[in-house]
């Protein structure tokens, strides 16, 4: 669903989108690829379908128990091991924009996402029927019912304000961008189940035996940004552009939340480029039947991250790098020369 509205030099407008899945499906997929490709290849195993009812189906009457460290045949297999489950996301932004002037506008956005998981895994009880047992090779192996039940919620939230201005000043081009931005996660997670539930049927963590296991887990992390850019174009031959972000993230703190300053987890990166059009100022240079363009540009920028994954760590990792770029056009081919700087 989505809908926006103008009015004079105010513009809004929104998305939202609901999704709900369900699935059901066998968690065994290990266990019926031995089961197939271990067979052997004169039978045909779609006759162990329906090993529920068919005697000579079930294990109970297959005559060799050469199945049993897979779970018997990949029909069962795939029957007693399941796992059922639902999503469901709701997505949804807002973004609201005015234009104050013919060079500036104001934009502001906001977002977010939820999602919930719930999935139940389980795994039937079987055991050989006493006939079963007196026959030749029989195996009293038997499966022990189990069952773990999974919860996932999950929220991530992102809002966007800036504003960007675009105007002249004589023969000088201006153009730029300044804003903050914001994100927040959130996400808990819970799951209980029992690997011993002896021969059960109804697969409940009620029916366990001995205690259960039992898992929960939360986990929050914010996000905060500064930024902005300028750039001028001076007299369309000559381009300089500077960027600058002063990021504050929280997973740079401890995992304990003690025993930090605000610039541990905090980094600004700054950036320079420019260019000029060599082939705009030098007299005669666009009319070259060899030679018509040439382009000159170099950059420097100082770049920062967080490393994935390790929530608690102080460590950042900056590149500095001042690539030069030669660019030059040739009739009828063009072709580039570029030199990079570490510094």
């Amino acid at each position: 669903m989505s809908a926006s509205r103008e009015y004079n030099r105010f513009k809004a407008g929104f998305t939202l989108r609901y999704t709900n899945t369900k699935y059901d499906i066998t968690t065994a997929n290990t266990n019926i690829y031995y089961n197939v490709t271990g067979a052997p290849g004169q039978y045909d195993l779609s006759r162990f379908r329906n090993w529920r009812t068919d005697y000579f189906s079930s294990p109970n009457g297959y005559f060799t128990p050469y199945l049993v460290n897979f779970q018997r045949t990949p029909y069962m297999a795939k029957d007693i091991n399941r796992q059922k489950g639902r999503f469901n996301d709701v997505l949804g932004n807002i973004e609201l924009s005015y234009k104050a002037t013919n060079w500036l506008n104001f934009v502001y956005r906001i977002g977010g996402s939820f999602a919930s998981r719930t999935a139940k895994t389980t795994r039937e009880a079987f055991a050989p029927s006493a006939y079963h047992l007196t026959l030749r090779d029989a195996s009293g192996t038997t499966i022990s019912a189990t069952v773990n039940d999974a919860y996932t919620n999950s929220s991530n939230i992102n809002s966007e304000l800036f504003a960007n201005f675009n105007t002249k000043y004589k023969k000088i081009g201006i153009s730029g961008t300044v804003g903050h931005s914001f994100r927040e996660f959130n996400g808990r997670n819970s799951a209980i189940g029992s690997t011993n539930l002896g021969s059960a049927t109804f697969l409940s963590i009620q029916n366990r035996i001995g205690e259960p296991n039992v898992t929960v887990g939360s986990n929050q992390s914010r996000f905060s940004r500064l930024f902005g850019r300028v750039g001028f174009d001076i007299n369309g031959w000559a381009f300089i552009e500077g960027s600058g972000s002063y990021d504050i993230d929280s997973k740079n703190a401890p995992t304990d939340g003690l025993g930090f300053e605000k610039s541990d987890i905090s980094y600004f990166y700054p950036g320079l480029n420019t260019s000029i059009l060599l082939h705009k100022i030098i007299p005669g240079f666009e009319k070259n039947k060899i030679i018509n363009f040439f382009k000159i540009r170099g950059a420097i920028s100082k770049t920062g991250n967080v490393p994935s994954g390790r929530s608690g760590s102080t460590f950042l990792y900056h590149w500095y790098f001042l690539p030069i770029w030669i660019y030059i056009g040739l009739q009828p081919a063009y072709f580039s020369v570029h030199q990079t700087i570490p510094t």
